[in-house]
């Protein structure tokens, strides 16, 4: 188990996704990732190792309290380091509950209002979702428009992102016992009704009072020649998940865009190696060879006399665009000589006999 790692983000699922569901999205990743089917081995490493944690309630438990990318896990921001002696320790109880002890105020209502506990608590949220699409070298040659469907957290829009919603007349507040007090000491204000013991709200349904649910988004992607070496990464601001403690704060969508393998095509940066066979006869007295290329349109290639196996022929211009400005690379075309024996006749076994 690797803490570092985000593995919701690997199989594209939200932290409070159930079990069945993460389980489904590990499929559907395995049907375009799995190197059986002509996916990236690391890719799919990483989407099995991710599925092993978050699918075992044991070690997704552990996860979650111990990664920074975890459901429940407890980042501080305070700038103290951990132990008995730090005032804000969240492992301990509430340090502000001393100042109401003493001055009978509540210290924590009013930093909060104030703004200043905010700035030096802000929760550290990771928005961002990091996901990797396996672009195939057909779309990469014609820069075919490709639709990308991923799930994100959205603010819920039935409680404008705050995890309530008003109800008609009001009920006792259930922290305080409509008291206005808080529980263990009479001296501090109820932090959930405000010290009047009644509240007007209620959790809001859709998104269970967490601010924010999952929604399926579709993502245009264009441009996709526009490769380097080996990928290309995209981000887009506003795409990414919204924050549960922020109303307008949304994190970015990471694209990796990685050309996908083809069992006839190598990729040597911007230039493309396809082999193909070529029967004996036309090697030796010359002829032409028609190839159908990534764009669907059947090319000729004059072959010469007594061509070698193994000759490289160039296609111009026939290779990747990997820069905006449209220069492509080349196309180099290997030939492998074969013998279709099905339709060698005996004259010809004779003739060739009488070969010296």
């Amino acid at each position: 188990m690797d803490f570092n790692k985000n593995y919701y983000q690997i199989l594209g699922v939200d932290k409070i996704t159930e079990e069945q569901d993460i389980k489904k999205a590990f499929r559907n990743l395995s049907k375009t990732h799995h190197p059986d089917k002509g996916g990236n081995s690391d890719t799919f490493k990483s989407i099995n190792e991710a599925n092993s944690i978050l699918s075992d309630s044991t070690q997704r438990a552990k996860y979650d309290t111990s990664s920074p990318h975890g459901a429940n896990y407890r980042q501080r921001t305070n700038g103290f380091s951990g132990g008995s002696n730090n005032p804000f320790n969240e492992g301990t109880q509430n340090p502000f509950n001393t100042y109401r002890t003493h001055f009978g105020v509540d210290i924590e209502d009013f930093l909060n209002k104030s703004g200043f506990r905010n700035r030096y608590y802000e929760e550290i949220e990771d928005l961002d979702i990091e996901l990797t699409i396996n672009i195939t070298l057909k779309e990469i040659y014609n820069n075919t428009p490709k639709d990308f469907t991923y799930i994100r957290n959205v603010k819920c829009t039935t409680c404008e992102g705050s995890g309530e919603v008003n109800m008609v007349g009001y009920v006792e507040c259930h922290h305080c016992n409509g008291t206005g007090r808080g529980n263990n000491d009479i001296n501090t204000i109820c932090s959930n009704c405000k010290g009047s013991g009644k509240i007007t709200k209620k959790i809001c349904n859709d998104c269970n009072g967490t601010k924010v649910k999952l929604k399926k988004e579709t993502l245009p992607l264009s441009n996709l020649f526009i490769l380097s070496e080996n990928h290309r990464t995209i981000a887009y601001n506003g795409y990414g998940n919204s924050s549960k403690n922020y109303k307008d704060k949304v994190g970015r969508l990471v694209l990796q865009l990685i050309p996908t393998g083809d069992k006839n095509y190598k990729k040597v940066g911007k230039d493309l190696y396809f082999k193909t066979k070529l029967n004996f006869k036309t090697a030796i007295l010359g002829g032409s060879l028609e190839y159908e290329h990534l764009d669907g349109k059947i090319y000729s290639v004059k072959i010469p006399e007594k061509t070698n196996n193994l000759a490289r022929f160039k296609l111009k211009e026939k290779g990747l665009m990997i820069t905006q400005q449209g220069n492509r690379g080349d196309l180099y075309i290997d030939i492998e000589l074969f013998i279709d024996y099905t339709k060698l006749s005996s004259l010809d076994i004779e003739i060739l006999k009488n070969l010296t």
